[in-house]
């Protein structure tokens, strides 16, 4: 299964209307041919947590990702950026995405990942 990281979803118009863009080339392989099996996409977007006491609490804004098959992402309309590659994104509304329910798996323990946070802020 291939995996998509995100920042952030996109806008359309108003706040309401939530969509995430995916690149073409991750729904095909090398020859052009629909790639079998699902998509899944994080979204690591955070919002402001209204129920912590900490003003600057941040949480994820979905906790869990989403899932859509390569086939069907393909229907979905396409936007060129103006970037130099001309990458083409198909974009796809989250409402027509199915949520996995997955928990984030960790790569590192907490201590190794804060070793090397403290790290980086000493390099600054």
């Amino acid at each position: 299964m291939n995996e998509l990281h995100l920042r952030q979803p996109v806008w359309y118009g108003d706040r309401t209307a939530i969509h995430v863009g995916v690149a073409h080339y991750r729904l095909v392989d090398d020859y052009g041919n629909t790639r079998r099996g699902n998509i899944r996409i994080w979204i690591d977007w955070k919002v402001k947590d209204k129920n912590s006491l900490d003003e600057n609490a941040m949480i994820l804004a979905y906790k869990y990702p989403f899932q859509i098959s390569c086939a069907k992402a393909l229907e979905y309309p396409v936007q060129v950026l103006g970037d130099f590659n001309r990458t083409k994104l198909h974009i796809i509304p989250i409402a027509d995405l199915k949520v996995q329910k997955t928990r984030r798996k960790r790569t590192m323990s907490q201590a190794d990942f804060k070793e090397i946070t403290d790290l980086a802020r000493r390099l600054k």
